[in-house]
């Protein structure tokens, strides 16, 4: 083998070296780039991921807000509802004698009134149309007045002695103490009538 062979076995092995390296170099910016890419498409996908988490947040929260303000809407009407119901009622007892309770029913709220007040002289200020079955239901009490006020909505106010004392069983009043209770009955009917 002469010189030259001997040249061209090294410029062989040198070219098949450098092909190795640049094989070797592609490959791995190949790898690099390859990783870069899942690294940028990791991040992309991270980011848009917080922007759908931050987006599904805006979201719950605008439905929250909008079930709270429906809610609200809701509540705001039933009671402008219970408000009329409770007005014509109001406007229904003062208008119709018919609508007073019987005497029974009348005897029965008079001894009421008279365990909530202090024992001794007490003033029974009554509607007209009730004075009769109140001072029915007073003729065992010596202690006992009646005064008639036409102006009072139907239904009495007792007072004990010193006037600190007052029980108020106006149609009014008994509607108010009981507005809870109605209410839930009435919105109740109203929902059973809807489901009708």
């Amino acid at each position: 083998m002469g010189i030259a062979d001997l040249r061209e076995s090294v410029e062989q092995r040198a070219r098949e070296q450098v092909a190795a390296v640049r094989r070797d170099a592609a490959e791995r910016a190949e790898r690099l780039l390859a990783e870069a890419r899942a690294e940028r498409e990791r991040r992309r996908e991270a980011d848009l991921e917080r922007e759908r988490a931050v987006l599904r947040r805006e979201a719950v929260a605008r439905q929250s807000d909008a079930r709270r303000a429906a809610r609200e809407q809701v509540l705001r009407s039933r009671e402008a509802l219970l408000e009329r119901v409770f007005a014509a009622a109001r406007r229904a007892a003062d208008a119709d004698p018919a609508l007073q309770p019987a005497p029974g029913v009348i005897a029965a709220r008079v001894g009421d009134a008279l365990t909530k007040l202090p024992v001794g002289p007490v003033t029974f200020t009554c509607s007209p149309e009730l004075a009769e079955a109140v001072e029915a239901s007073l003729r065992e009490r010596a202690d006992a007045t009646v005064e008639i006020d036409p102006a009072l909505s139907p239904g009495f106010v007792a007072r004990g002695a010193e006037g600190r004392l007052e029980v108020d069983a106006r149609w009014e009043a008994l509607l108010e103490q009981r507005r809870s209770e109605l209410s839930i009955e009435v919105l109740r009917r109203l929902g059973e009538a809807e489901a009708r």
